[in-house]
């Protein structure tokens, strides 16, 4: 066992309410707390993630604190990483992978790619850029930038 990793046990209470619907014997669970997809964790799913506006605001905050006063702030998630996940990369073939965010003072890049094999291996092949821009008005998707 590698001795870098540890494991830890915590238990914590439910902090979501739970609410009683409308429709008879349903309940929904309210208070979520807001998955953004923060930049610094391992993205890798079969379609680019979707934000509603909690979290498109929470991603947004946390870009900003990543930049701070600095001209540009860039992370980088290269395919080697995945093998935190698993030893063969293979077996994630046609998902997508964030493999960089770029910020600057205009806007947020996120830069998804492919995760393919060939004849020479497993490797990235670009498919999708996310653009956010600051007024938090929304994102764009720019397919095969």
């Amino acid at each position: 066992m590698d001795p870098t990793w540890t494991t830890r046990s915590i238990r914590a209470e439910s902090p979501m309410p739970l609410q009683r619907s409308r429709s008879p014997g349903a309940v929904e669970v309210t208070g979520f707390p807001p998955r953004p997809f923060l930049p610094e964790h391992i993205y890798l799913s079969t379609t680019i993630p979707s934000r509603n506006r909690d979290d498109q605001l929470a991603f947004i905050r946390h870009c900003h604190y990543l930049r701070q006063n600095r001209p540009s702030y860039e992370i980088t998630h290269t395919l080697t990483e995945l093998h935190l996940l698993t030893p063969s990369p293979a077996i994630f073939i046609r998902f997508l992978w964030r493999y960089k965010i770029y910020i600057n003072q205009n806007r947020i890049l996120e830069d998804y790619r492919i995760i393919i094999m060939d004849n020479q291996g497993t490797h990235l092949e670009k498919q999708f850029a996310v653009f956010h821009s600051w007024d938090r008005r929304g994102f764009s998707v720019d397919i095969n930038a």
